[in-house]
């Protein structure tokens, strides 16, 4: 303990290196903790500053002002912090938030304005994310299906012998016939993260041949040369090998990621 005309102004412990001092210098109304050497609190009649080592919580509710108060309990992976309207703050999954939703399209559902037979033919769209995409399901639009076919969809990168990096088969048959403009969703084996400015491809096949018709995008000159297709193929192919350019009767198909 150390005193300044019988006024104690700081605690020490026997070693000296950890201590509480309200007086380091005359007069200066800071109070400073020190631990193992290290200064980690410095606090001032209008702030409290924390200097070095990790700030944490084990229990109870951490308040800043009046306003917010932290979560007592972790998030998981992909949950962000976001204000409630009790001005508390609480994890959310951002891809379910209300109004919220984080994936990419091959197009806008406004080009949509013709149907393609799949048939043994593997189709691969180009797209390119602008923010990174945290991918767990995806989607195709089907138009008709002339058998309980499997459609199997997937993600592969830009390299010169593209390598599949995510993909899912549908875990249920299509209804027989299919209702005109169905959405088909399904599940990826594994999450995969889509990094924006990255170049992706994306691909469907009917596992099955099964007559499977899906919607593609307006006829464009340009999406020509953003869609490639492989023939004689029931299965996604890894490494995929898309060489062939589709021709103006054949345009990319509608897929989504999200």
């Amino acid at each position: 303990m150390g005193e300044v005309g019988g006024t104690c102004i700081k605690i020490v412990d026997a070693d000296g290196n950890t201590k509480i001092e309200v007086e380091k210098t005359a007069d200066e109304d800071i109070i400073r903790m020190t631990t193992g050497g290290t200064e980690v609190i410095q606090a001032t009649s209008t702030e409290i500053t924390h200097k070095a080592g990790t700030l944490k919580t084990n229990s109870g509710t951490l308040v800043f002002g009046t306003e917010y108060s932290l979560p007592e309990t972790d998030g998981i992976s992909g949950d962000v912090l976001s204000i409630d309207n009790t001005g508390e703050a609480v994890w959310r999954n951002p891809a379910a938030a209300l109004g919220l939703v984080v994936g990419i399209e091959t197009a806008s559902f406004a080009n949509i304005m013709g149907s393609h037979s799949l048939q043994d033919e593997v189709f691969y769209v180009r797209v390119m994310p602008w923010s990174n995409i945290r991918v767990t399901k995806m989607a195709f639009l089907l138009r008709s299906s002339t058998s309980a076919t499997l459609p199997q969809i997937g993600i592969y990168d830009n390299s010169a012998s593209p390598v599949l990096l995510a993909s899912g088969t549908a875990a249920a048959s299509i209804p027989n016939p299919a209702p005109n403009s169905q959405l088909v969703e399904i599940s990826l084996n594994a999450p995969y993260t889509l990094v924006a400015g990255q170049i992706y491809w994306f691909a469907l096949v009917d596992k099955n041949n099964g007559g499977m018709t899906v919607w593609r995008y307006t006829a464009d000159a340009a999406a020509e040369f953003s869609t490639r297709m492989q023939l004689n193929q029931t299965q996604l192919p890894n490494p995929a090998t898309p060489v062939t350019i589709l021709g103006t009767s054949d345009k990319g198909i509608w897929m989504a990621a999200y």
